[in-house]
């Protein structure tokens, strides 16, 4: 058997609590759990624990249901309950806790007014860890309760213990675990059998004429009974290979028709065969262009993303208790599948974890397809796992060492390439659907209602994120003349991308609808027979002086035109998207509040390649 580990899955924790106090509600702001390595001896070896403390890796479900404040740990001394829970971005959790007015609870409150009652702790199981070195990291962790307490284990980080059970962990598998037990307990049957006297053993009781008859028709019952069960498992056994043989057959015709039709038209079927796709859709699929039929694969999925989880979500609400049984409930609600993660995805190893990429579809792509963003080569990075990741970046050069001709003998000079990196974090991105709830009861297509507006309001959110951290970013230029815009202005701005090495070519402007008619109204070039400094949407675009192509959206600024290479801008999401059903919000107004959980993260990659020119006052 492998060595195992003792890991003690309940602990406590204390930090000190904060100066917020409010008197006349009888709360108080108090942190209880951050990252601050713990030392714990495990196998007597000690360990640096580290809780991971960010809204990924802590479960807050009972803080946030009410649970009790406690004084010492002690379940018998309840002095009050927590209001609210929260992981802050500082990677401190923090809560807000209510004290009783009567009994034990008040006479603790009157220690925390007077600053005797300072120290905080936390109650906390451990469901998921690893080790690296002598640190044992914690990735899931369930804050069971809130105590007051007198006297922490350590006053240098307030870490106390609550040895309530322990667990052992081991590194065999489990179903040799199964098969060394019944071995075991087959061994002790042998043994016992084997401590029988041989004279004992063979004796046998002796029967009467008729209790022999009974035995041996008993006997052939059971004969019969036994050769039925064999018959009739043959039998299943039979039809389970038939069905098979039948599979594999339509499969293999499956697979030819479409291998005939692909080497006809001269297309790539790999994908069609290792899926499941019919011939009918392979056919139907050959007559659209590729940009169409990925666009239409990825609605079509995202549409369904979430949709079994709402109708659960609507179910639930009409009274079926089981509708949501078959669903995974996660920190924030019930998680969404994945429903798009199909083949064609690499994954890429980074000192902080692992980026899975799913070039073939994801959520995110349908989305900025439905956007003005579609067109600009937005870098997409799905299904990530982990605290953070990095992201390479190519930074210039050291010095001006330039391929040139050289003389004989002359030394070849250098280049330097610089290199740096950007981290990307996961962070919250949200959003809800109110409806009512004579809604859900009258319309019978009230899920995709309300799954129409989620994906809605997460298309335009992530639309308006991503516009406005490109303006962020950007380098800020004013016009020349207060309110009005020239083509001099214009040129500037092309100038300084050309100069950052950023390709013109690439680059797409995005204006207001006020700013896009402004535009319209100014003529350039000294031309005054209709030549504005942007010409009207022809094919579904319009250039910026003739030069760049334009797009217009009511998340830029009115006075400003934002200009750049939006292929540097990544947009990445985390697994673990959730939605939720909050009935209690509305529940005076009769109704129901629906709520979608993300994490994700926007960054640009180089800030010189977005310049930003506005109106000067």
């Amino acid at each position: 058997m492998s060595k195992s580990l003792k890991l003690n899955l309940n602990q406590t924790r204390e930090l000190t609590q904060s100066n917020t106090i409010n008197e006349e509600s009888r709360t108080v702001e108090i942190a209880f759990m951050s990252e601050t390595p713990v030392e714990r001896e495990i196998n007597g070896q000690i360990y640096n624990e580290i809780l991971l403390t960010t809204p990924l890796n802590v479960d807050l479900s009972r803080l946030n249901n009410g649970a009790a404040l406690l004084f010492n740990h002690d379940y018998d001394q309840h002095i009050g309950r927590v209001i609210s829970a929260r992981i802050d971005e500082d990677k401190v959790g923090r809560a807000l806790v209510k004290f009783s007015s009567v009994g034990l609870g008040d006479e603790k409150w009157r220690m925390v007014q007077e600053g005797i009652l300072t120290k905080v702790s936390c109650g906390y199981q451990i469901s998921d860890y690893y080790f690296e070195g002598n640190n044992l990291y914690v990735t899931s962790v369930l804050i069971t309760e809130l105590s007051m307490v007198s006297v922490p284990a350590d006053d240098h980080v307030g870490i106390g213990r609550s040895l309530n059970r322990e667990v052992e962990i081991n590194n065999m598998d489990v179903n040799s675990m199964d098969d060394e037990i019944k071995s075991d307990v087959e061994q002790e049957h042998i043994e016992s059998v084997q401590d029988v006297p041989e004279e004992v053993a063979n004796v046998q009781p002796e029967k009467t004429e008729a209790e022999s008859d009974e035995v041996l028709e008993l006997e052939r019952k059971l004969d019969e009974a036994k050769r039925a069960f064999e018959k009739e498992n043959k039998v299943r056994e039979l039809q389970n290979e038939l069905n098979k043989v039948e599979a594999e057959r339509s499969n293999a015709e499956r697979k030819a028709e479409i291998e005939s039709i692909a080497k006809v038209f001269n297309v790539d079927c790999t994908e069609a065969l290792n899926s499941t796709v019919t011939v009918e859709e392979f056919k139907r699929n050959l007559n659209k262009p590729t940009d169409e039929k990925l666009n239409e694969n990825n609605v079509k999925d995202n549409e369904n993303m979430s949709i079994s989880v709402v109708e659960a979500l609507v179910r639930s609400l009409k009274g079926d208790k089981d509708a949501l049984n078959d669903f995974e409930q996660g920190q924030r609600g019930y998680v969404l599948p994945n429903a798009m993660a199909r083949a064609n995805a690499t994954s890429t190893v980074t000192a902080a974890g692992t980026v899975e990429q799913q070039y073939a579809s994801d959520f995110i792509r349908p989305l900025l397809a439905e956007t003005i963003l579609a067109k600009m080569g937005i870098e997409v990075i799905t299904g990530v796992t982990g605290r953070e990741f990095t992201i390479p970046r190519f930074n210039g050069f050291e010095n001006d060492g330039i391929f040139r001709p050289y003389g004989e003998g002359e030394a070849i000079g250098d280049t330097a390439a610089k290199f740096d990196s950007i981290v990307m974090k996961p962070r919250p991105f949200a959003g809800a659907c109110n409806v009512t709830r004579s809604l859900l009861l009258s319309a019978p297509n009230a899920a995709e209602y309300v799954q129409s507006v989620l994906l809605e309001r997460t298309r335009s959110g992530l639309e308006s994120w991503i516009v406005d951290t490109a303006a962020t970013e950007a380098t800020q230029v004013k016009t020349a003349v207060a309110g009005e815009i020239s083509e001099a202005d214009i040129l500037g701005v092309i100038e300084k991308l050309a100069k950052a090495n950023v390709r013109i070519r690439d680059c797409y402007a995005i204006v207001s609808p006020s700013m896009y008619v402004k535009l319209r109204k100014t003529p350039f070039l000294s031309n005054t027979a209709g030549v504005a400094l942007t010409d009207g949407f022809r094919k579904d675009q319009s250039y910026l002086m003739d030069e760049v192509p334009l797009m217009v959206s009511t998340f830029v600024a009115d006075d400003a035109i934002l200009v750049g290479q939006w292929s540097h801008i990544a947009v990445a999401s985390w697994v673990g998207s959730t939605v939720d059903v909050d009935d209690t919000t509305f529940r005076t107004s009769l109704g129901v509040r629906f709520v979608n959980y993300h994490f994700m993260d926007v960054v640009v990659k180089h800030p010189e390649a977005f310049v930003q020119l506005t109106l000067s006052a």
